[in-house]
């Protein structure tokens, strides 16, 4: 029986053994296997390799993304079914620290194709995704002589909740800035429209501001989204598969990707069970999508 064969069928016996001890280092001894062919006992001595995650920019992706994170994962089955999704997850890195944009890496397609059979939810889809930081904004007004030319809408037209917060962010010109989520409804009108916009309020014209809060998006270890899907007839030149690694890979990963606090290139040297999980794990998932960055998967003897 070849020696791939092999470690592809101890890697799917995976479940059977205990992990911690292979993830923390200690070397796993020889595995006793059954070979399929002779049904004979015989024993593999265990694989030693490298596996690699490297960052790359997410539209370079030559094959098919996996998605990661269950969360994303079901937002995206989720925003396939028509729903528009808000929502905030927890990254391993400090999003802010990327080495290119945009924050999250879902945000930066027009365009994919969902290869999800389980789901029933195969095909194009548009994109309509937005995404960054995720941290509570704190929102404010200045008095301002508004351009001749500007859009100046009063706060009394504003619909309830919106008029509220318009109110409240005047008042913050003494002090105690109210604050929103960048996902929700709201946030996102904040966001889009009342940061950047002239307001008036008691013959007094005013525009909307995000008040800078020392630190708090370079520390942030979140991100943020809100995300809808259109189907479409158009071919997308990217292909998102949700079906997702094996456990002991991405026990493997996660153990692998929380010793780093940026997104960078991350190695580790693997043998036994785990060099035979993450040698599957390269050959069938090429490049992931989490939450922080695309990463290529390789995985070298």
């Amino acid at each position: 029986m070849p020696s791939t064969d092999r470690r592809a069928l101890l890697a799917g016996v995976a479940g059977l053994v205990g992990v911690a001890g292979c993830l923390n280092g200690e070397t796993p001894t020889a595995t006793t296997a059954t070979d399929p062919e002779t049904g004979h006992l015989e024993t593999d001595p265990p694989a030693a390799g490298r596996l690699t995650l490297d960052p790359v920019p997410p539209t370079e992706a030559d094959e098919p993304l996996t998605v990661l994170p269950d969360d994303l994962r079901r937002w995206i089955r989720q925003a396939a079914d028509g729903t528009t999704v808000r929502g905030h997850a927890g990254s391993y890195v400090y999003p802010i620290q990327q080495s290119y944009e945009p924050i999250p890496p879902l945000t930066a397609f027009d365009r994919v194709r969902i290869d999800d059979p389980d789901s029933g939810d195969s095909g194009s889809y548009d994109v309509d995704a937005d995404g960054g930081v995720y941290y509570e904004r704190a929102v404010g007004a200045e008095a301002v002589s508004p351009p001749a030319d500007a859009e100046v809408t009063p706060v009394s037209e504003l619909p309830n909740e919106r008029r509220e917060l318009a109110l409240a962010a005047i008042g913050a010109e003494n002090g105690g800035a109210p604050r929103v989520e960048p996902q929700t409804a709201l946030g996102s009108w904040v966001r889009t429209e009342f940061f950047g916009g002239y307001y008036s309020h008691e013959g007094t014209t005013y525009r909307g501001h995000e008040v800078q809060q020392t630190d708090v998006a370079f520390f942030a270890t979140e991100v943020w989204y809100v995300l809808s899907l259109s189907p479409t007839e158009t071919e997308a030149a990217t292909t998102l598969t949700p079906a997702a690694p094996e456990e002991r890979a991405r026990m493997i990963i996660d153990d692998l990707r929380s010793e780093h606090e940026t997104v960078e290139r991350m190695e580790r040297d693997v043998e036994g069970l785990n060099a035979g999980a993450a040698e599957t794990l390269a050959a069938a998932h090429p490049y992931l999508l989490t939450h922080d960055a695309v990463y290529q998967v390789t995985f070298v003897y």
